[in-house]
């Protein structure tokens, strides 16, 4: 029987909101001869450094002096017995544990973590999991779980269990849930549970198990999953009992199927399945690509398919009457069954940014049927592989999608360079980002001539987005930081490195949610793009290009995308022409004729405008 695979990650598992290592110290009250096991995930800002930090252990008597463990193989003379911590990240933090069997006389024992090596940076995830040997006597559930039938048109699951445990803690105590296709297959983890890194979804239970208790779980059943298995996870498959096999109650709800969406189609309504890297549609992220075009189609007649990076996570599968999504574990399935749309509508399949083996296997099967392919590349996916992101990317994959697509578009021009490069003989037609409209005029108050003069006497210079080192070139922003003293400079977003010294002109207002950002950026004059001269950089197309200028700024840039295009835009090479640049935006007085000018372009870098330029180079009707 083949075991189900463990969940991927698409979040930190631990981040520098986590406490430091260095901080943490934790004493227990023990006994001689019992062994103690703790487990400490961990992330450092230099991932890869072997011994950055460690884990101090120590066991005193009753009356407090130090009782050596025998064979300890690290002593210290200043630190005593110690444990390096593995390196990790936060993606792939670093496991480390340190097993202590407690020496005769020991009553307590001490746990400490310390920085080491200079200049690294060690979080420690919390809580940090305990096992101990000292449970009651029982019958341990068996490592292996058990495997249980789900029945057809199931929706939902009703798991209800009586377990023991006495001992272990509230935050260790956890059932994990694999759910399998037929042939046991791996499945996604159901909406809403806890993912743990070596075991998969779990269901945690609150109370103290230190008698047997009933627990029930309920949560949502993946589409396709043909088996449940049940087992409880890692240490605590040593320390929790059940008594008896859980009892499994199943719930069948009617869904929207896909089916219903396409039986509702009128004759002859075009249709676009769009394969992308983006968050499901409803979820709130409101700037990808893919999900205000997909919104922008329906609303010109057009129905859309949307399969996202990862699951629905909650979302409504039938957005609209013409909108629908599907979680990416669907995906084979989805184009499964429409493929044969192909011979009686017009269809386009969107590979979106997401070129892969198995995406130029759908581009061979839609053609097949009658469907258009266009490859739409939104970002250099090849750089941000490189720089340890889109893991799932591949040069020859990418490639094979150039030659095998109907059309190409870029968002920028690099990008359509790099196209006419890998694929000889292809081309790209260079389509930038956008900007909805509902946000050009909700912003229109902050375009006055009178108010944009007064906010740029203020003289507060803004940056909204991700504050990585990978590609925001801080080298360069705080040299003009230094180099303007009396401007005010804030920074709005997540990523901050935590080497990172800020001077007292520059202000760190951390993430903000999309509908607070207006408020702060009226009281910048000079929005910024200050990114890393690179090969990923260049190929972007920033949205906060279009924001700065609804918001009546004006960007000084990193060369990129269609800047250029921008009429309050200007770009630098160089620290020194990022420092005049920052300094001339200030200085020069706005006038109507620029802000028109704004205007002008803002009215033509709409989603709808993006929307009608892709459907007629493909031939759509609308």
């Amino acid at each position: 029987m083949a075991e189900p695979m463990s969940a991927w990650f698409s979040e930190p598992l631990v981040t520098t909101e986590d406490p430091l290592l260095e901080d943490y110290a934790e004493s227990l009250a023990v006994h001689e001869g019992e062994t103690v096991e703790a487990t400490f995930w961990t992330s450092a800002n230099w991932a890869n450094v072997e011994g950055a930090a460690l884990i101090t252990v120590r066991v005193d008597d009753a009356e407090g002096n130090e009782v050596v463990v025998p064979d300890w193989p690290s002593v210290s003379p200043r630190l005593g017995q110690y444990k390096y911590v593995e390196p990790g990240s936060a993606y792939s933090p670093g496991r480390t544990r340190v097993r202590v069997t407690i020496p005769v006389g020991g009553v307590r024992l001490t746990f400490a973590g310390h920085a080491w090596r200079s200049g690294v940076t060690t979080f420690m995830a919390k809580p940090r999991a305990l096992q101990r040997t000292d449970a009651p006597d029982s019958k341990w559930f068996d490592r292996m779980g058990s495997f249980h039938a789900i029945e057809p048109g199931t929706v939902s699951a009703t798991v209800t269990t009586t377990i023991i445990g006495g001992g272990v803690k509230p935050e260790e105590r956890r059932a994990a849930l694999q759910f399998v296709r037929d042939g046991f297959g791996p499945l996604l983890p159901a909406f809403g549970q806890t993912v743990d890194r070596h075991n998969g979804a779990v269901t945690k239970f609150a109370k103290d198990p230190s008698e047997p208790h009933q627990y029930v779980a309920h949560f949502p059943v993946p589409e396709g999953a043909t088996h449940l298995r049940w087992t409880f996870s890692g240490a605590d498959a040593e320390r929790i009992a059940t008594v008896g096999e859980p009892v499994i109650e199943y719930t069948a709800f009617p869904r929207d199927s896909l089916q219903d969406f396409l039986d509702d189609l009128a004759q002859g309504q075009s249709l676009v399945l769009i394969d992308s890297t983006a968050p499901p549609l409803g979820s709130g992220t409101i700037t990808i690509r893919p999900n205000n075009l997909a919104n922008m189609y329906a609303s010109m007649g057009i129905a859309v398919i949307s399969i996202g990076f990862g699951r629905l996570q909650g979302n409504r599968r039938r957005q609209s009457s013409l909108v629908f999504q599907a979680g990416r574990e669907e995906i084979e399935d989805v184009v499964a069954l429409v493929a044969a749309q192909g011979r009686a509508r017009q269809c386009v399949y969107v590979c979106s940014s997401f070129a892969s083996t198995l995406a130029v296997g759908r581009s061979d099967l839609l053609r097949m049927n009658g469907w258009q392919v266009l490859y739409e590349i939104r970002d250099n996916m090849e750089e941000f592989n490189r720089v340890g992101y889109s893991k799932w990317y591949s040069a020859s994959s990418e490639v094979l999608q150039c030659l095998k697509s109907d059309q190409i578009t870029t968002v920028s021009p690099a990008l359509a360079e790099k196209v006419a490069a890998i694929a000889p003989g292809r081309s790209a037609v260079v389509s930038p980002n956008a900007i909805m409209s509902r946000f050009i005029e909700g912003s229109v108050h902050m375009r006055n001539l009178q108010l944009v003069e007064h906010r740029r006497t203020q003289g507060v210079v803004g940056y909204v987005g991700h504050l990585t080192d990978a590609w925001f070139d801080w080298h360069r922003y705080l040299y003009a930081a230094a180099q303007l003293p009396s401007t005010r400079f804030e920074l709005v977003g997540p990523g901050i490195p935590n080497y990172i010294s800020l001077p007292p002109n520059v202000t760190y207002l951390g993430a903000v949610k999309q509908d607070e950002l207006a408020e702060i950026g009226l009281r910048w004059c000079v929005g910024l793009i200050p990114f890393i001269d690179s090969p990923l950089t260049l190929g972007v197309d920033p949205n906060k290009l279009f924001e700065y200028c609804a918001w009546g700024l004006r960007t000084v840039s990193a060369r990129m995308g269609s800047i250029d295009d921008c009429p309050t835009a200007v770009t630098y090479d160089s620290a020194d022409g990022f420092v005049a640049e920052i300094e001339k935006a200030l200085t020069t007085p706005w006038s109507q004729q620029e802000l028109d000018a704004a205007t002008t372009f803002l009215a033509s870098s709409s989603w709808r405008a993006r929307a009608i330029q892709t459907l007629d180079l493909m031939g759509v009707t609308w």
